[in-house]
């Protein structure tokens, strides 16, 4: 138990990693004051691995606090139970500022919704920011039952910033509408074999006409209504041309702490996205996970892939391969 700010690499281009593998972390300040920030110097990584126990908090930053420019976050759910009373932000720093929330295994993010105006959001700052939440092979985040705990993809009114949901295998959210308050941003909510589960009755569950795209991949999508009176008025698409399906390491680098994130660019299509893996032992990346392929990419387009943050370096990717969706 404390009753400090949790504040990773609050001073500029410093990095922190914590690892939680039982027991209990409860964070006891007042929400809305940024009180658990995973990376909040400018330049700053932070990076948070929940494999077990549970952590409790009122809200959760991935990527700065309102802090500094271009901070950095990552945070691994992989097994226990995150109990957060209100917001998850996720890109909540300043210019550039990104993050990435991994959820799967048996990891889960419980969600309380008891602080006011609390949501699940992206990008905070501006420009360039790379905001992505993936919810896989079992992992899942559930919401309180009310209309105003949603999922907002479009928080800040950021041009050139990605935001993502990916719902993968056996990933679930469960939500009380799907929203995006901005049209800046590229706002994406992928399917992959999730299931986007409503928690209330909502008129407007997904109607807002600055999401810019709901994917349906391969593995399908289900929309579980729960038997309560949802409405959405924004069409489900299925991906079209080449998608990313595979990027391979020339070289796994040293001295990582913390998962860096992925940044894919170039190319005609959109929401290319993926996650990298790291032995925390070697500090070497061992693999790179494709949680979203991306749509209307050519045969011919060279993708450029950047490893942004993780405390190491040296790592290298070969070009990623396309594969037709």
């Amino acid at each position: 138990t404390t009753a400090l700010v949790l504040s990773h690499a609050t001073h500029a281009s410093a990095n922190g990693a914590v690892f939680q593998s039982g027991g209990a972390f409860t964070q006891i300040q007042g929400a809305s004051i940024a009180d658990f920030r995973i990376g909040d110097g400018t330049g700053g990584y932070g990076y948070y691995q929940l494999s077990g126990g549970a952590l409790i908090a009122n809200e959760v930053g991935v990527g700065g606090g309102n802090g500094g420019n271009g901070t950095i976050g990552a945070m691994d759910i992989s097994g226990g139970t995150f109990y957060d009373a209100g917001w998850i932000t996720v890109g909540r720093g300043g210019t550039s500022s990104s993050g990435v929330l991994n959820v799967y295994g048996t990891g889960s993010i419980i969600c309380a919704g008891i602080v006011g105006g609390s949501k699940i959001s992206y990008s905070w700052g501006s420009a360039n920011e790379l905001s992505v939440i993936n919810i896989f092979n079992g992992g899942s985040i559930l919401g309180p039952a009310n209309t105003t705990y949603v999922l907002d993809l479009g928080t800040g009114n950021n041009a050139g910033a990605l935001n993502e949901m990916n719902l993968g295998p056996n990933g679930t959210l469960a939500i009380g509408g799907v929203t995006s308050a901005n049209g800046a941003p590229v706002s994406l909510l992928n399917f992959d074999g999730g299931t986007l589960r409503a928690t209330t009755d909502n008129a407007g569950f997904m109607t807002s006409a600055n999401l810019e795209g709901v994917f349906i991949y391969s593995g399908g999508a289900t929309i579980d209504d729960g038997g309560l009176a949802i409405a959405d008025s924004n069409p489900l698409q299925a991906p079209t041309g080449y998608g990313v399906s595979s990027i391979s390491l020339g070289n796994d680098g040293t001295g990582y702490i913390g998962s860096p994130l992925v940044s894919i660019t170039g190319g005609t299509g959109v929401g290319a996205s993926a996650i990298a893996q790291v032995n925390s032992t070697s500090g070497a990346i061992t693999n790179i996970l494709i949680t979203n392929p991306g749509s209307g990419y050519a045969s011919g387009d060279v993708l450029s892939v950047t490893f942004i943050g993780g405390g190491g370096s040296g790592a290298v990717v070969n070009t990623p391969v396309l594969a037709l969706n």
